[in-house]
């Protein structure tokens, strides 16, 4: 039903083979990784020593780190598929493994740490990656994913 194919401008894109109907499921992919949207909370109470700019720096830094230790605990074969994904994010400070999360990630519907439901959760995955995030609202079974606002 698909392909992935190069493009000349924007990387490895997933390409339709034929005619897709309203309601055809076209991939169901197991996510390489599924991790919060952002970082939420304290850092520390530092808060009073830097300025708001700085802080959000301390977070993307944080998160970062956090995303070594997941990704590095993964097989190596799948670190490399996550590492090859386009990242979108190479000069507003994220990280290399942060900017993949914020360039492909989906958000996740109805996943929420037990009862708050303001941290966000999205899912990185290897083909469902490739579709354009602008234009698709993807609603697997038994999440239901919304490509992320730009």
């Amino acid at each position: 039903m698909y392909e992935v194919k190069s493009t000349p401008d924007m990387g490895e894109g997933l390409f339709a083979r034929r005619n897709i109907k309203r309601g055809d499921i076209i991939l169901a992919e197991r996510p390489l990784l599924v991790s919060p949207r952002a970082m939420g909370g304290s850092v520390g109470g530092i808060e009073s020593h830097y300025t708001e700019k700085q802080i959000k720096q301390i977070m993307i830094l944080e998160f970062e780190k956090l995303l070594e230790f997941a990704i590095g605990r993964f097989p190596n074969e799948i670190q490399a598929e996550y590492k090859a994904l386009h990242n979108a994010h190479t000069g507003d400070g994220s990280g290399p493994l942060l900017g993949v999360v914020r360039s492909n990630g989906y958000s996740i519907g109805n996943l929420y740490d037990g009862d708050d439901k303001t941290a966000v959760y999205g899912a990185v995955c290897k083909i469902g990656s490739r579709i354009n995030h602008r234009f698709v609202s993807l609603i697997p079974f038994p999440f239901s994913y919304q490509p992320r606002r730009p």
